[in-house]
């Protein structure tokens, strides 16, 4: 019996675009102070309420305000390898670009404000694909930002009660 051919390399056609989907997301509340949010994002034990979500994390770059990292991120029902470029603006936002993996070229800009003892969160992104279409695209990523803060939110909340009692 004959070898199977074998499957050709994915191909990089020049007339292939990807799929963007421009995005919103307005509102979204914190119950804890803007401080005491950033004092959390920052904190180093913050990538343990990733779990479910993300694992083998690795600082490739790091420089005030800045961090390159690549990790293994659970997304669509499978773990994908993305290396992302975040920038902090504290207290005003962050900005993640992911520069490496099938979402390369995706840009989200969070952004933060006080109100009294909570933080509003407001996210403006634009996802980018080879993979998905943009109807899909959109409910993966969407899915993956509310999921990491569903996530965060346990924590967040033993973080600032430590911090409180402290």
């Amino acid at each position: 019996m004959p070898d199977a051919a074998p499957k050709p390399a994915r191909s990089r056609d020049p007339s292939h675009v990807p799929s963007v989907v421009n995005f919103r997301e307005e509102g979204t509340m914190y119950n804890v102070p803007i401080d005491l949010l950033w004092e959390f994002m920052n904190w180093k034990g913050h990538a343990a309420a990733h779990e479910k979500s993300g694992r083998n994390f690795k600082v490739l770059e790091e420089a005030p305000n800045r961090v390159t990292v690549t990790h293994e991120s659970f997304r669509g029902g499978n773990w994908r390898k993305i290396t992302s470029r975040v920038v902090d603006f504290p207290p005003l936002g962050r900005v993640v670009e992911e520069i490496e993996g099938p979402y390369k070229g995706t840009q989200m800009v969070f952004l933060y404000t006080p109100v009294g003892r909570r933080t509003r969160l407001d996210i403006i992104a634009r996802f980018v694909s080879d993979l998905l279409g943009p109807e899909a695209l959109e409910r993966h990523m969407v899915d993956s930002i509310q999921g990491a803060g569903a996530e965060d939110e346990p924590y967040l909340l033993r973080f600032a009660q430590a911090r409180s009692h402290g």
